[in-house]
């Protein structure tokens, strides 16, 4: 009857326990201590990256509102009243060209709308073969600005408090405050779970335990042998049960193994993890827009070629057809001028110094404080302006992180790679494994006492047979050792 029960109890978590194999299997790559930490670190540059193009990106972002402002505190005194913004902005230009550039590119969604009517009706084909670096970013631009208020796809996202998850900064904070956390808080639980074998060994064990004590038990049955020495094998599989539990440390892999899952039930609800993959689809756009833009090399060594495209298809001098651009697409000609953004960064500490000079202030660091204080928009992109321009092509903090397949992933579009083709990926493929786990009944915690009580009940009534047997020879005057069979 042991043996039965037993059979039926391996035989009815054999699913579970092989789902749960399937998902130890899939993210336990992810749950090192070198890829947690890449993580943790590609996410939090992400975050930069945000912060910088944020303010920027559209009209409610508050840098628009904030630059009438901030060109009123780089006007210089006159003899008849303070320079307008215009005469600002073309002595900014003169002083510090492209950080004057970046200004006029804003929002963003002004360069969005103007990209569709200057490259589609003449100048696309030509562009897309010659310039492939902003054809990159000038495709990528508009989906961007489209969705970063509200990312496409994401349908009822929410963080793991219930709060609702609808743009881009927001998703961002959702990766950063709920997604990572739970792989850095868990990462432990999920190799004690992993290790020594894993959970898929004991469905088979307790259905071979099952059936070896069902087929003992009908030989038992249909033998009239009352020797004690049959009764070995039994309590030998009981003491096998009960060592195993101990040398595998069952109790607590399968308590860590339950705090996990408790833990970690939120990030798999269908809608999370349609919802990361909705987040990161939306961030390929990102990063299709601004890597051409961040270093030199990328869409900035295209403006020469560009303008003389444009040049050429307008029938118009150099002079000519640059005045045409900016008249007509001003803030696309921004941006372009803008470029390489690491030139913005470079200009930065000179043009605060400039500013903090202008107004009597004692440091460059006061200044950028004051800053940071009355723009405060601004002062966040102007801040992380630079941690985006020095760690694109090394992340920090990714030293020893690579994709599963073991390629190595420091620079910002390969970290972009793994989270979203390795991190998202697997918790997208292994879903319903974890719901299966995770089941209702009976609780990960449940299975080390009863396979403690399976082995306890085999060897005590192994154990009660032989005591029984060797007292009832002691009673018949018997003490002679067991006949051979």
């Amino acid at each position: 009857m042991i043996g039965v029960l037993v059979t039926a109890a391996g035989v009815g978590l054999a699913p579970r326990l092989f789902a749960g194999e399937k998902v130890l299997s899939g993210l336990g790559p992810a749950f090192t201590p070198a890829r947690v930490a890449g993580a943790d670190a590609g996410v939090g540059f992400l975050s930069e990256l945000t912060a910088m193009v944020g303010p920027l990106a559209t009209g409610s972002g508050g840098a628009e509102q904030e630059i009438p402002r901030f060109l009123r505190l780089l006007a210089r005194p006159r003899r008849h009243g303070q320079e307008t913004d215009a005469q600002v902005l073309a002595a900014l230009a003169h002083q510090f060209p492209q950080a004057a550039a970046l200004i006029e590119a804003v929002p963003l969604t002004g360069v969005s709308k103007e990209i569709a009517p200057l490259l589609f009706p003449t100048l696309f084909p030509s562009v897309l073969s010659a310039t492939p670096a902003i054809s990159k970013a000038a495709l990528a631009l508009p989906p961007v600005t489209a969705g970063w208020l509200a990312v496409p796809g994401i349908g009822p996202l929410r963080r793991f408090s219930g709060a609702p998850v609808i743009t881009w900064p927001q998703v961002v904070d959702y990766f950063a405050g709920d997604l990572v956390p739970l792989l850095e808080q868990q990462q432990r639980r999920f190799r004690a779970l992993r290790g020594d074998g894993g959970v898929g060994f004991l469905a088979p064990l307790l259905i071979v335990l099952g059936l070896a004590l069902a087929v003992y038990g009908v030989r038992m049955s249909g033998s009239r042998s009352r020797s004690r020495s049959a009764w070995t094998p039994v309590a030998a599989v009981g003491a096998l049960v009960l060592i195993l539990i101990l040398a595998l440390n069952l109790y607590s892999r399968m308590s860590s193994g339950q705090k996990l899952l408790d833990a970690a039930r939120p990030a798999f609800t269908k809608a999370r993890v349609d919802g990361d993959v909705a987040a990161m689809a939306y961030a390929a756009q990102v990063v299709l827009a601004t890597d051409p833009l961040v270093l030199p090399g990328g869409a900035a060594s295209e403006v020469p070629t560009f303008a003389r495209l444009y040049a050429s298809r307008t029938h118009l001098s150099a002079g000519a057809a640059a005045q045409s651009l900016n008249s007509g697409f001003p803030h696309l000609a921004a941006l372009l001028r803008a470029l390489p953004l690491s030139s913005v960064d470079s200009e930065l500490p000179a043009l605060i110094s400039e500013i903090a000079s202008l107004r009597h202030v004692s440091t460059p660091d006061a200044m950028l404080a004051r800053i940071d204080r009355e723009f405060p928009a601004l002062g966040a992109s102007l801040t992380a302006l630079g941690p985006v321009v020095n760690g694109w092509l090394n992340v920090p903090g990714t030293a020893g992180l690579t994709r599963f397949d073991g390629q190595p992933a420091q620079s910002f579009d390969q970290v972009y790679d793994y989270l979203s083709g390795d991190l998202v990926a697997a918790f997208a493929r292994q879903r319903g494994h974890f719901e299966e786990l995770r089941g209702d009944w009976p609780r990960l915690t449940l299975i080390a006492p009863v396979l403690t009580g399976v082995g306890g009940v085999v060897l005590l009534y192994a154990l009660v047979m032989v005591g029984l047997l060797s007292l009832a020879r002691v009673r018949r005057g018997s003490p002679a050792p067991d006949p051979p069979e």
